[in-house]
């Protein structure tokens, strides 16, 4: 263990002043009540100690404590303010303001977004979704975080999402497996409920009690989610294009001509084809290899729960009812899942393992606790917040961390198992050392503008669903003169190929020159066209919606050249951020996943294909990173918070100080001390001796492990 030094009372009294001034802390109504269940869960877990001859782990120092509860809490270490700040304090209750504070801050949605992203497998780019679907979706469940919905109200809407992916982007849940309604059943069970069926989609469950029937049963209740509509449909204009292509069999120039209609109709109507429906009579049949007796191959499947209360059979409310099911008292998983993934995030290690992969015979290592933790779970309502809040106050959590491996199967909780940082919450924490308000930055939003500009066409399509002709009279308008174009240019196309042939330059640029303007006469000539449509349908959204047309095609306009027409002082870019990239911004804020070569990655980041596959293992790629890659550049430059802290300190013995508190949440030992002046000793330049001591803390194994 590392030998602490304590922080002089001089030194620390003004940031105890700091620190006990927050006014910003939020009392619980039900805090005295809270306490009560924190207790009573230290004396649960108690019992297994006498029961199994545990020793407990001595109660964690404050600094130790401190790093811990802003990794878990909010995903990054406190800055050397904050980190004064709180040991300076003497309140004997500073543990549980700091908790409820950390909870009630927009880093809590920052780190508990990469949690929920992992499982729920939140990426920017998924297939079938508009560009930005998958943003949306990320909106919507930092949105949940932030609102502190309840755990059975996420999973519900969830569950039950319809709509377009800009005004729900719950929606991006089915998204997600877009085509494969089996998967997202196989994902919803194990995410939700802890049961793996993935194996019975095939054939009866080897290992547990479930049949290839019941995950067909299941998977009925959603195989009518529908996560692109054809929008040809929806307007109505799919038979008269049936008809057209029916008489342009024959005819080449005729079947040239329609595709060139269904790509501008495709073009046009594109808003309405992101949204995500329920088709109630879209029946579900067994495989045609099913092979057991208990039913026909190719028979139709009614749907039915796997277990708990029955809610089978067909009805105008199928989805709702699956989905109260899932979530309803009388499921006897739901709850149990939760409460012991919440559990593991926080203790380290599930009160059953894995947490997904629960059977009718699993046993939690603490079947009393386990009951516990569920009734407690019910009667906050399902508030994860609160719940985190009694568990991050247990004497349980608060203890030193269990050291070396521990066994999963037979662990009964001495204190929090030592875990590994994950790749976010190294990220975030040395970006922390890097920037300055960091939880308040926020990234790229662009995509919104995009959206605003579908959800006005959306509008005014909806307006025109009466009026088929007028939207196929457009796409033929729009593919005569792209058609025309393609004949008019294939004449130049030869032309240029034998010019290239004979290396005549000059007719050869000549040529080019001469299909660009072509080209950007048919851009022009299509636009005007779409621009008529456009103007067409929105004065009919308009005057069905008591607006104004010529507003709505102002705002399209807007949003096409990425400008916000009520722009104002606000979006001027903040100064505090001045001369760092875009990408400067915590893990949450980022593309999800990030490309395989970037640092997230690198450190282990969950491609974010099945759930929770994120990785905790060293590699050589993280090991060169910390020596020479870009990150000891980036904390050791001029605009770092970390050495412009350093340089308004005169004190070496407060610059190894300062050092200690923005990367370990600690102030360094004796025997680090005299190490660290023999740097300033050797340095001439004092500048040069911190950053040597930032590089050898930076790639110490205590920067990356949660104690």
């Amino acid at each position: 263990m590392v030998q602490r030094s304590c922080p002089s009372r001089s030194r620390l009294a003004a940031a105890a002043l700091a620190f006990s001034l927050v006014s910003i802390f939020i009392v619980s109504s039900g805090l005295a009540n809270d306490r009560a269940i924190s207790r009573r869960i230290d004396e649960l877990v108690a019992q297994n100690y006498r029961k199994h001859g545990i020793k407990p782990n001595p109660p964690a120092a404050d600094d130790v404590f401190l790093r811990r509860a802003y990794l878990d809490i909010i995903g990054r270490v406190p800055t050397a303010q904050e980190a004064q700040q709180f040991l300076g304090a003497e309140s004997s209750a500073k543990r549980g303001q700091l908790i409820q504070h950390l909870l009630n801050s927009e880093g809590y949605v920052s780190h508990w977004f990469n949690y929920w992203a992992d499982i729920l497998r939140v990426k920017s780019r998924m297939d079938g979704g508009a560009d930005g679907a998958g943003a949306a979706y990320a909106d919507w469940v930092k949105e949940a975080l932030r609102a502190n919905k309840s755990y059975r109200d996420l999973v519900h809407e969830l569950i039950t999402a319809e709509g377009y992916v800009w005004d729900n982007g719950a929606v991006g849940y089915y998204m997600r497996d877009a085509g494969m309604p089996l998967d997202n059943m196989s994902n919803t069970t194990q995410i939700f409920l802890g049961t793996q069926l993935v194996c019975a989609q095939c054939h009866n469950h080897p290992f547990d009690r479930w049949k290839q029937k019941d995950y067909y049963e299941m998977a009925a209740y959603t195989y009518g989610m529908e996560t692109r509509v054809d929008p040809e449909k929806v307007v109505k204009v799919d038979e008269k294009m049936s008809k057209m292509e029916k008489r342009a069999n024959r005819r080449e120039r005729g079947q040239e001509m329609n595709r060139q209609i269904r790509s501008a109709l495709r073009d046009l109507l594109e808003p309405l084809s992101y949204r995500v429906q329920h088709d109630e009579e879209k029946m579900l049949r067994l495989p045609r290899d099913y092979q057991y007796d208990d039913a026909e191959p190719r028979e139709e499947v009614r749907p039915d729960t796997i277990f708990g209360k029955r809610v089978g059979g067909r009805s105008s409310r199928q989805l709702q009812s699956y989905a109260n099911w899932l979530t309803g008292a009388d499921n006897p998983r739901f709850t149990k899942v939760i409460v012991n993934r919440l559990w593991k995030a926080v203790m380290g290690v599930g009160l059953v393992e894995p947490v997904d992969d629960f059977k009718d015979g699993t046993v939690a290592s603490n079947p009393a606790l386990m009951t516990y933790l569920e009734k407690e779970m019910v009667n906050v309502g399902y508030d994860m917040r609160r719940f985190l809040e009694i568990l991050y106050n247990t004497k349980t959590y608060q203890r030193e961390s269990t050291l070396g491996d521990v066994d999963l199967s037979d662990y009964h909780y001495p204190g929090p198992a030592l875990r590994r940082m994950s790749a976010e919450q190294i990220w975030d924490s040395l970006l922390t050392a890097t920037m300055p308000g960091v939880d308040e930055r926020k990234g790229s939003e662009s995509y919104k503008e995009k959206y605003e500009e579908m959800k006005i066409r959306v509008q005014g399509l909806e307006a025109m669903k009466k009026q088929p002709q007028k939207i196929l009279s457009t796409a033929k308008a729009m593919a005569r003169v792209e058609y025309d174009h393609d004949e008019n240019t294939k004449a130049l196309r030869k032309r240029l190929a034998k010019a290239r042939e004979a290396d005549d330059d000059r007719l050869a640029k000549s040529l080019n020159d001469e299909m660009k303007a072509a080209r950007e006469a048919r851009d022009a000539e299509v636009k005007e066209i779409r621009d008529a449509f456009e103007s067409a349908f929105l004065s009919a959204s308009a005057s069905s919606s008591s607006g104004d047309a010529s507003m709505m095609m102002k705002r399209m306009e807007d949003t096409r050249k990425g400008k916000n027409a009520r722009k104002n002082i606000d979006d001027r870019p903040d100064p505090r951020w001045k001369g760092f990239g875009k990408y400067d911004v915590r893990a949450s804020e980022l593309r999800s996943p990030m490309p395989a070569d970037h640092f997230l990655r690198q450190f282990g980041q969950s491609d974010r294909e099945t759930i929770q596959a994120a990785e905790q293992e060293a590699s050589v790629a993280q090991v060169l990173n910390l020596l020479n890659g870009k990150v000891f550049d980036q904390l050791t430059s001029s605009k770092s918070m970390l050495m412009k802290g350093v340089k308004q300190l005169y004190d070496d013995d407060e610059k190894q100080e300062f050092i200690f508190l923005s990367l370990l949440t600690r102030l360094p030992s004796e025997r680090e001390r005299e190490l660290m002046n023999e740097q300033f000793e050797k340095h001439e330049d004092s500048e040069e001796a911190c950053k040597a001591i930032v590089w050898a803390l930076l790639n110490t194994k205590e920067l990356l492990f949660i104690q």
